[in-house]
């Protein structure tokens, strides 16, 4: 596949949601030099909590938060953790951006990440997902990025679609071959008015692919999946 347009969003923060920044003090976290032009400052952010292991960068749906991981969970309630609780682990409505340690790694080389925040009514944490999707003609420059100690990841958005309430890592084994492409040919068959594509960037196995899962608007026992490919792995200065 080849790589989108670089969006250095970090050297304009003007574009970045107030509302997003504002869910886990990012203002606060700007002003303190936790970013840089080049990213976050992981080891500032990992002073704070030792669980901030990535960046969620997707500014066009007011998305730029520290995603987090609860280290040693052993059932769904501490793999949850993070659901509500801020990054300082306080009680949070709102909870943080979240992967679940039983069923990914640190890296994003798994087959298949998915990345848990909030719908929110007032449009922050991952609130403006749906809605940004519905309205979005999908092409190669709709991405996000991830930001990792020393590495910026892009990925191309193939996909935006409602989906029930059951756990995509739970009940699929992406490093099956088979499982994997029945997984993302179902997706693409989703008929649905508020389901959006890119045929042309679908993925194919052996790529990397991260989702972002939150709440169906308006309907909180449903899911809305965004789901994004691996186009571009950079080094960056950690």
């Amino acid at each position: 596949m080849s790589s989108p347009a670089r969006r250095r969003v970090w050297l304009i923060p003007a574009v970045l949601s107030g509302l997003a920044l504002m869910a886990f003090g990012g203002l606060l976290l700007w002003r303190s030099g936790l970013f840089r032009p080049e990213g976050p400052d992981f080891e500032k952010l990992q002073a704070r909590n030792p669980e901030i292991y990535a960046w969620l960068s997707f500014p066009e749906a007011g998305i730029d938060h520290p995603v987090l991981q609860r280290q040693g969970a052993s059932n769904d309630e501490e793999d949850e953790y993070y659901l509500t609780r801020d990054i300082d682990g306080n009680p949070s409505e709102m909870g943080c951006a979240f992967t679940q340690y039983r069923y990914n790694s640190l890296d994003f080389n798994d087959p298949v990440t998915v990345v848990y925040g909030h719908c929110m009514d007032d449009g922050t944490m991952f609130g403006s997902l749906q809605a940004w999707c519905e309205r979005a003609q999908l092409d190669e420059e709709s991405v996000f990025t991830i930001y990792l100690p020393g590495r910026e990841l892009t990925y191309r958005i193939f996909a935006g679609i409602p989906y029930d309430d059951s756990h995509v890592m739970y009940y699929h084994d992406f490093t099956n071959e088979a499982v994997f492409n029945k997984f993302f040919r179902q997706v693409f068959a989703t008929r649905d008015l508020r389901a959006v594509f890119n045929r042309d960037s679908a993925p194919e196995y052996g790529d990397k692919v991260v989702i972002l899962a939150t709440c169906e608007q308006g309907d909180d026992t449903r899911r809305y999946l965004t789901m994004g490919v691996l186009v571009e792995d950079a080094d960056i200065p950690s």
